[in-house]
């Protein structure tokens, strides 16, 4: 399979997976999805094991997708999430080809959360009434993390281990096998 094809269908299969977790999270536990961010880690993975274009994008279409299909994330929601997880997928595509992934992951999710808080602002901007005090978005985008802190645990246990493995057969199955030696 060629690159290009290996990629397509890592992405397809991400984004069908960032709208069936959450669908499934959602059906366990009512507000798991604030919990246990589950949209968060096909990004993540998108821009790890793709391209940093493909966290992007992955970023943008997974809350629109859910929103369209089942209404969660709700609006205003929808807006700011979306530029936190463009902002995830896209960084962790940038520093997951520079660093290990756990910290290339870590720097992720904090810049991610700058992200969060500028959506928030920017529906401000345009007048969209939202559930946090002006003056507090940053540090609401930043709590953010203690309600969702099992979820950024699952994250930081399962995204830089899948990337490691995934990557390793990825190289496996590009390589041909060796010729073997001959033991005269």
């Amino acid at each position: 399979m060629t690159n290009k094809y290996k990629n397509l269908s890592y992405f397809a299969v991400l984004l069908a997976l960032s709208v069936v977790l959450p669908y499934i999270v959602h059906i366990a536990l009512p507000q798991g999805g604030k919990v246990l961010l589950p949209m968060h880690i096909p990004v993540q993975l998108a821009g790890f094991l793709i391209s940093p274009l493909a966290g992007l994008l992955m970023g943008i279409m997974a809350p629109a997708l859910n929103f369209l299909i089942s209404g969660m994330p709700p609006f205003p929601l929808v807006i700011p999430m979306t530029f936190e997880l463009a902002a995830m997928g896209f960084i962790c595509g940038i520093f997951g080809k520079k660093m290990n992934p756990l910290w290339a992951l870590l720097i992720a999710i904090v810049v991610s959360k700058l992200f969060l808080a500028l959506g928030w602002w920017l529906l401000t901007v345009i007048g969209v009434k939202i559930p946090i005090y002006k003056s507090a978005i940053l540090i609401a985008s930043f709590m953010t993390m203690s309600t969702g802190f099992p979820g950024i645990a699952l994250q930081i246990l399962l995204v830089p281990s899948l990337v490691l493995i995934l990557r390793g057969v990825g190289r496996k199955q590009g390589q041909s096998n060796p010729p073997e030696k001959n033991k005269s």
